[in-house]
């Protein structure tokens, strides 16, 4: 009887384990965390955004698409150019027109020759107007010529208010741009290492024939502000101050634009604000990875794009994901686009990321055995029920084994 009540126990054990193992496949991915979404960064800034730079999100805009001079941030899109048509040992020689450009200079002599790098420091550090001329002369030949060039980057990035005329942002009433396509441009521009490297510096050591100086980035938030990393200030007298800075906590980048301020402490005070707001009161929901696999109808497919989205912190509302999947008849190869996924924020559709054949596939198969075959819950399956289905016989088997012999023992006992 003991040994009966002990084979029971293990059959039940095993049921139990197999109950437990089925059960954890189907957890619910947790909600978003709720927080005070009302607070306001209310900057006196003319014209600012907040953009996350790894989403390229818009957190918070203030007139965004207002025309306004840029000033020196223009130096952004030039120092971006330099990079992608030239190579960092270039000998950029200085044409005689770049030495007779007023404000910021690094004091570059005609005919000198200074390498790209040297060049893009006192560019974005000191933010000298004769390093942008010398830049434009040696990579477009003219000044109108970059300008042009300037500015097929800029709609090629979708900055539909923005018309360039200068490297520099020296004032000119037909150069202009707004806060939401100067975040576009630099939100590129920061996607450089070598950009990202040059603006992230706090001093530089220069070194030229007709100046030796260490150049203290005029970026002064890389100092007042925890976190930030760049990018790039600027002031003319009619475009007052303007700023683009970025700033990485907790693993977040953001990037924030502020233009037309009175004063240099009331745009920093403004950009902290505005960057506080983004840090304090949103969080990135990560739901996959760019390069993610994922089962999809028994075949493995690869997720082309990161499925991340900033929500309030009040936003108690999960994110939650779509599948369209619609692959070709095989064969088709590895890389194939089989569909979609689309990442919802409450109703509405937030990212769209393309599926992509994770391995070649190479005949036709009947669709409903290959995703079971394939799936890993068909063999989770099968092994329990096989488990099940052991116990069950072998609980039959002891329990006729146990039968007989009680039967057994009455026959003995009768004689």
């Amino acid at each position: 009887m003991r040994a009966r009540v002990k084979w029971i126990q293990k059959i039940g054990l095993l049921f139990t384990v197999g109950l437990l193992v089925s059960l954890s496949i189907y957890r619910e991915a947790p909600a978003a965390i709720a927080a005070d979404q009302s607070v306001d960064p209310a900057p006196t800034s003319e014209s600012g955004v907040l953009v996350d730079l790894q989403t390229g999100q818009l957190l918070w805009s203030k007139n965004p698409h207002l025309h306004e001079y840029p000033a020196s941030i223009t130096k952004i899109i030039t120092a971006e150019l330099a990079l992608e048509h030239s190579a960092l040992t270039d000998q950029v020689i200085t044409p005689k027109q770049a030495t007779e450009v007023e404000g910021n200079r690094v004091y570059l002599l005609s005919g000198e020759s200074v390498t790209m790098k040297q060049m893009l420091y006192g560019l974005l550090i000191d933010s000298g107007n004769d390093a942008a001329v010398a830049i434009a002369d040696h990579i477009s030949g003219t000044v109108s010529s970059f300008a042009d060039l300037m500015n097929e980057k800029a709609k090629s990035l979708g900055a539909t208010d923005t018309h360039f005329v200068t490297p520099n942002g020296l004032h000119d009433p037909n150069h202009y741009s707004s806060a939401y396509d100067m975040a576009l441009i630099a939100r590129d521009a920061m996607k450089n290492a070598e950009f990202r490297t040059i603006v992230s510096t706090k001093t530089y050591s220069w070194h030229s024939q007709g100046w030796d100086a260490e150049l203290d980035n005029l970026n002064q938030m890389l100092w007042t502000y925890d976190g930030a990393t760049g990018i790039k200030t600027g002031f003319t007298d009619q475009a007052e101050q303007t700023i683009v800075v970025s700033a990485t906590r907790n693993g977040r980048q953001l990037l924030a634009v502020l233009m037309h301020s009175s004063t240099q402490n009331l745009i920093h005070q403004d950009a902290a604000r505005v960057l506080d707001y983004g840090f304090n009161q949103f969080k990135t929901v990560t739901v996959n990875q760019s390069g993610d696999v994922i089962i999809e109808q028994g075949r493995p497919v690869t997720i082309s794009t990161t499925l991340a989205y900033d929500v309030p912190l009040s936003d108690t509302d999960a994110m939650r994901t779509t599948i369209n999947y619609t692959p070709p008849t095989p064969p088709y190869g590895k890389g194939s686009r089989v569909g979609t996924i689309t990442l919802w924020h409450h109703q509405t559709a937030v990212i769209q990321s393309d599926l992509l054949a994770a391995d070649d596939v190479k005949r036709v198969e009947n669709t409903a055995t290959a995703a079971a075959t394939a799936s890993p819950y068909f063999w989770l399956k099968n092994a329990l029920t096989l488990i099940f289905t052991v116990a069950v016989l072998l609980l039959i088997l002891r329990i006729t084994r146990v039968k007989r012999t009680a039967s057994y023992e009455k026959r003995q006992g009768g004689f």
